[in-house]
């Protein structure tokens, strides 16, 4: 986040993609109940929650750091996965890998879909690369989400 930052006071310009930026943050924020920057953890590598949410992925145990309140409302969590992909894909740190607002939309629709219990197609698939933190990449793919 801070190149974010950094490039925005440098250049004095923000763009459609730092708007993509900024809506995958608050995702995160309501999925994960955390604000995008809390200094006052204990755990400084907790302090920006882009970089603790990639962190835990790795793991691919979302149950862990869902907020409570989201995981008391028994969210399917294929539609949860779908949202948090969303916003991981949204909070890339090279905007040219984020998506286009229209495909983040059309994303969260297919997420409402799952969490109705309907089921999306059953050639639908989607894959999703992200920056984790050691800068490698890694790569979950959901297929036939019913």
């Amino acid at each position: 986040m801070d190149s974010i930052i950094d490039k925005y006071f440098t250049s004095q310009c923000l763009s459609v993609k730092s708007d993509v930026y900024s809506f995958g943050v608050v995702l995160l924020e309501i999925i994960f109940g955390c604000k995008a920057i809390d200094t006052t953890l204990p755990n400084q590598e907790a302090w920006n929650l882009c970089d603790w949410v990639r962190f835990n992925l790795q793991e691919s145990n979302i149950n862990k750091i869902l907020d409570p309140i989201v995981k008391a409302s028994n969210p399917n969590l294929d539609a949860i996965w779908k949202v948090v992909e969303i916003a991981i894909q949204c909070v890339e740190p090279k905007a040219i890998h984020r998506p286009i607002m229209t495909k983040v939309v059309e994303q969260l629709r297919a997420a409402i879909t799952i969490q109705e219990g309907n089921a999306l197609p059953s050639d639908y698939s989607h894959s999703m690369t992200y920056e984790i933190q050691n800068q490698s990449r890694s790569q979950i793919t959901l297929m036939n989400l019913q």
